[in-house]
């Protein structure tokens, strides 16, 4: 990364949280309700209200769609639950099979020692 700096690019960048999932500009921190908001009732809209997402067992929950090209630098999440049976799919270029598949503390690399 440090080797990047004095690199100029016409790249956008964006950040995908659970308050903004599509990484649109200016869409962080608009959530005002869901996993955070009874902590965050009086901070109102532009906080960090949703932090977090809850994903029932069983389902399938689409945590980013995302057009045109790019690079995915840094993938930040604290699973629970038993990280082997998490399975995360990663699909580019509208395949119809997923790129990647794998178990969340398999990729991440986790050990529970």
């Amino acid at each position: 990364m440090m080797n990047q700096l004095t690199t100029l690019s016409d790249a956008l960048s964006r950040f995908i949280s659970p308050e903004n999932f599509s990484g649109e500009k200016g869409s962080g921190g608009m959530a005002t309700e869901r996993t955070g908001a009874s902590c965050a009732w009086d901070l109102g809209q532009g906080w960090k209200v949703s932090p977090s997402i809850i994903i029932e067992a069983g389902t399938t929950f689409e945590i980013a769609n995302i057009d045109g090209p790019g690079a995915i630098e840094q993938i930040w999440m604290t699973p629970t639950g038993k990280w082997r049976t998490s399975i995360l799919w990663i699909f580019w270029d509208d395949q119809e099979y997923p790129s990647v598949e794998c178990p969340i503390g398999d990729f991440l690399a986790y050990c529970v020692c």
